[in-house]
């Protein structure tokens, strides 16, 4: 594998190269000497290396007609170079402080920006380059409990998919074609779902074999027995995610035994 080598540690575009057609997104006081808008422009140049365009006045950002050049662009780039790595998810945690921003990246995108053709989010192609996964998996979760306060009970049903930025977040997790690091992710995730409402909680529980997958199972079945015990009425939707996990005998007697204690028969 060629990989790609920078010889300049600024990859800042002049000004008149990148000008966002709406303002920056609004950071921490801390960050407003520039260093935080610096970020976003370079985090957009590397973006805008691999044929995406951040900045979108249609909506989402615009991805190139073959994403898989993205992905292996900045595959290549972020193995490579450690600085680049680090100045991209500088950039792209601090454009997401921006609601109107985190919910552009999290929603379908098309090709051209144009046209009904649906393809997958940016985050979604984001979360298949391997270097950077873990890292924007964290970032997401962490920015899970600033929305959880948007709908509460069943008026969660009243927003649609693409307005309810918590379901967002998660359904990007679901069917990805690897995981880099399932334990680390499995642990964040857990801290996350201890803190969850009732509502959000449930859909995240049942969802666990999608997100998962069959790469920590032992973990999840231990996760998921420790939550019945503390919250009794998650207990529907964890044996619904323990029907569609694939268990090895041993996991398999485990859940038999925790059905029978809760009084559930298969």
């Amino acid at each position: 594998m060629v990989f790609l080598h920078h010889q300049n540690p600024s990859r800042k575009r002049p000004s008149s190269s990148f000008v966002p057609p709406f303002p920056p997104p609004k950071v921490p006081k801390s960050q407003n000497d520039g260093v935080a808008i610096d970020a976003i422009e370079n985090m957009a140049s590397i973006l805008a290396e691999g044929g995406c365009t951040l900045v979108n006045p249609l909506g989402p950002p615009s991805l190139p007609a073959d994403p898989f050049n993205l992905r292996r662009h900045l595959s290549r780039l972020f193995a490579s170079s450690f600085d680049d790595r680090s100045l991209f998810l500088s950039g792209f945690s601090s454009h997401i402080q921006s609601p109107s921003n985190l919910r552009r990246v999290l929603i379908s995108s098309n090709g051209s920006g144009f046209g009904p053709g649906r393809s997958e989010s940016l985050v979604r192609h984001l979360l298949l380059v391997g270097p950077i996964q873990l890292d924007l998996q964290i970032m997401l979760l962490e920015k899970l409990p600033e929305y959880f306060d948007v709908v509460s009970g069943d008026s969660q049903s009243s927003l649609s998919l693409e307005d309810d930025v918590a379901r967002l977040i998660i359904n990007q997790f679901r069917w990805l074609d690897f995981i880099v690091d399932p334990d680390s992710f499995t642990d964040k995730l857990k801290q996350v779902l201890s803190i969850c409402p009732l509502h959000l909680k449930k859909e995240i529980i049942g969802s666990l074999p999608e997100i998962i997958g069959d790469q920590n199972n032992k973990n999840v079945v231990d996760s998921l027995e420790q939550m019945i015990h503390e919250d009794p009425s998650v207990i529907v939707p964890v044996l619904d995610s323990f029907s569609n996990l694939n268990l090895d005998d041993q996991l398999q007697e485990q859940v038999r035994n925790l059905v029978w204690l809760f009084g559930f028969r298969e």
